[in-house]
């Protein structure tokens, strides 16, 4: 038997099938585009954007339970809204000719390290929120599906090395018997 030990942040046990998230890197080709190829990554990325937009929008009105989950997700619209990142995209595929996927590696990796390394607290789990909108838009790209299959998950135990704003959101929402993460941050538990 595994026995885990850990900080709770409630005080209560909880027992339930185990359902482990593994951790994915996000891996992507490094790919430059022909000239020709520019108007249809560009089309890609538009349509990723209203896609993401949407589906915040519709958990927000689906599985929100809080002004803090509402927060959440708005800021992540605030970060896929943001004229500097469509202006960035855009150069990165236009004038560098990356491909979309490498455009937003590009653009979301400078972001996370930037945030990540940052002296204040605040702005460091910032981080999470980039993480989490940058895993959507590659798992839209690549036509993936939602983690979550099940609609009551109330019997299990969700595990995972840490957890995504929006997933942790989902999972609250659907009564998951419990959370067990190896790393966690503010947001970990909206």
């Amino acid at each position: 038997m595994l026995k885990l030990k850990g900080s709770g942040i409630i005080n209560k046990i909880v027992l339930g099938k185990a359902r482990l998230k593994s951790d994915i890197k996000i891996e992507i080709e490094n790919r430059n585009i022909d000239e020709t190829e520019i108007e249809n990554e560009l089309l890609r990325f538009k349509n990723g954007i209203d896609f993401l937009i949407s589906d915040l929008d519709n958990l927000i009105l689906n599985y929100s339970t809080s002004k803090t989950d509402t927060d959440i997700l708005n800021t992540q619209k605030i970060i896929l809204k943001d004229p500097e990142f469509e202006k960035k995209i855009h150069n990165l595929i236009s004038n560098d000719l990356l491909s979309l996927e490498s455009a937003l590696h590009t653009h979301f990796t400078e972001l996370i390290d930037l945030f990540e390394n940052m002296n204040n607290e605040y702005f460091a789990q910032r981080s999470a929120d980039y993480k989490d909108v940058y895993g959507r838009f590659h798992k839209h790209l690549k036509g993936e599906n939602d983690f979550l299959s099940e609609e009551n998950l109330s019997e299990y135990i969700f595990v995972a090395k840490d957890v995504e704003p929006s997933l942790m959101i989902k999972l609250i929402a659907k009564n998951v018997a419990g959370i067990c993460l190896e790393e966690s941050n503010n947001t970990a538990h909206v």
